[in-house]
């Protein structure tokens, strides 16, 4: 399966941003959710080499495998309106 996501993208500035973003990894369920800690250098959310990238995708793309090599299935895919 491929899939593709195109996205706007920019990093998180704002401390209280950048907390919640170390919340979403520390807190979110198995297999997403990790100790952010355990990353050298990223001893919490304050830390110097931590930071948030936040992508908003405007467009997402499924092809699965069958389509890529036997030409069944279909090719999904989702975008925002403004696209």
């Amino acid at each position: 399966m491929l899939v593709t996501a195109d996205c706007a993208a920019a990093f998180e500035s704002e401390p209280t941003a950048i907390e919640a973003g170390w919340r979403r990894f520390a807190e979110g369920p198995e297999p997403v959710g990790y100790d952010p800690a355990i990353i050298p250098g990223w001893d919490s959310p304050d830390a110097p080499a931590f930071g948030i990238l936040r992508l908003e995708p405007h467009r997402l793309r499924v092809m699965p495998g069958n389509l890529m090599t036997a030409g069944t299935g279909e090719l999904m895919t989702w975008h925002t309106a403004a696209v």
